[in-house]
């Protein structure tokens, strides 16, 4: 392990937001992130996706769940040294002996994943980032638009994909594809922004044209019941296997950040002969982006204008206030409750998306709503985020939470998490 890299490492881990410490730290340079306008947040991000990228699957007790734990509440919930040896329950001292055991498990993971110091040394360039950074563009401010409400300027998909057809064409020509489009009429407009659309669809199409010689791309649309879902699929491949590689790569893995952050999906599938429906091809295309048989297929879940109802059961009149300021202008609607006690008949009664559950009320607490919740065949399918002052992640978790938030709760996560919820519930039902 190189010592320098390792201080450096817990440097910016403490200074995680402190942007005028991370666009000069050692690691910009070594993660080809330097000399970018976004270097402190992109840095800031390739961090926190890593910790994440640790946490153990499952209740375990183990030292890896340990040092993810630590490396959480240390670095990303900012909390102290004390209150983080607190929550792990053991001494100062000793945790000062686990944190170095987590921070050479970060280390080593960022090593592994990023290719560091396999070359003489050599780390990646500005000029030349790994594909795995470059999604990190997205988290300037200078970009932010994009994923803010634009009620001024409603998003038709109709009307993006024909420009998106024109701007592509000379592809089409060069490559002898033509494009056969499916969409009915009266689509719902989409809740995201329209050059979000834009720059989706544009790596989307572009690969599936790449991967079509002298054959039919085909797009097909079909409106779901909060979402709009769009096939894209071609043929007249050669036979054997193709690759997705260099910039088409790039491009897709970008369009699958840009999705996610305005609460959509993409999926690229693996197929031989059809659009590959699987379990275990969703789950293979939702991890990579690489191989494919004989044919490029992918899915795009768009969210739509509709607001989506979320359930949030809080006692808190302040907790449910600022919520409701957080979903100003989402596409989410939110309905409170205060009386956890009749939890169960309104989740049945209206179906919300997403509950949003607090766990310490009183008369019935967060713990007993959750199990009901579960046991219900009426709700049991329906995403829980538990939102709690108490350091129970991995319990909430255990018992059938799909996402745990610790409050104070900032806005970005909050929404962060809604989106996850509604995304996964999207994917598993197609």
């Amino acid at each position: 392990m190189h010592e320098a890299y390792l201080k450096n490492l817990r440097e910016a881990l403490n200074n995680l937001y402190d942007p005028e410490h991370l666009r000069l730290s050692p690691l910009t340079v070594l993660l080809g992130l330097n000399g970018r306008k976004d270097t402190p947040s992109a840095l800031r991000r390739l961090l926190e996706d890593a910790i994440h990228a640790l946490k153990p699957k499952g209740s375990s007790q183990s030292q890896a769940r340990r040092s993810y734990d630590l490396l959480l509440y240390r670095y990303v919930e900012q909390f102290s040294q004390k209150e983080v040896a607190e929550q792990l329950g053991v001494s100062v001292r000793q945790y000062q002996r686990e944190q170095q055991i987590a921070l050479k498990l970060l280390a080593s993971y960022l090593e592994e994943k990023y290719n560091l110091f396999q070359v003489g040394e050599a780390s990646p360039t500005a000029e030349s980032p790994p594909e795995s950074l470059i999604p990190s563009v997205f988290s300037s401010s200078d970009l932010s638009w994009m994923f803010e409400p634009t009620p001024e300027r409603v998003c038709h998909f109709v009307q993006t994909l024909e420009a998106v057809l024109q701007l592509i064409a000379p592809l089409t020509r060069r490559y002898q594809v033509s494009l056969d489009v499916r969409a009915p009429d009266d689509l719902p407009a989409l809740s995201v922004h329209p050059e979000a659309l834009r720059q989706v669809l544009v790596p989307v199409l572009s690969t599936a044209i790449h991967q079509t010689v002298s054959g039919v791309v085909r797009i097909n649309v079909r409106p779901m019941e909060w979402d709009l879902r769009i096939e894209v699929r071609s043929s007249g491949n050669p036979s054997g296997s193709v690759a997705v590689v260099g910039s088409d790569q790039q491009g897709l893995t970008i369009a699958r950040d840009i999705l996610e952050r305005s609460g959509g999906l993409l999926e690229i599938g693996m197929e031989k002969s059809s659009f590959a429906s699987s379990n275990s091809a969703k789950a293979e295309s939702s991890q990579k982006i690489g191989r494919l048989e004989k044919g490029f297929s992918a899915r795009i879940f768009l969210p739509t204008l509709e607001s989506l109802p979320i359930l949030v059961i809080d006692d808190s009149a302040d907790n449910l206030q600022l919520l409701s300021r957080y979903l100003t202008n989402t596409r989410y609607c939110m309905v409170s409750l205060s009386e956890p006690e009749k939890a169960l008949e309104l989740s049945e009664s209206m179906k919300p998306r997403v509950v949003v559950l607090d766990l310490m009320m009183p008369r019935v607490d967060g713990w007993e709503v959750l199990s009901l919740l579960q046991r219900h065949p009426e709700t049991a399918d329906i995403p829980v985020i538990v939102c709690s002052i108490l350091p129970q992640e991995e319990l909430a978790l255990e018992l059938g939470a799909s996402e745990f938030l610790r409050k104070p709760v900032i806005r970005e996560r909050f929404l962060q998490a809604l989106d996850h919820c509604v995304a996964g519930s999207v994917s598993a039902a197609h």
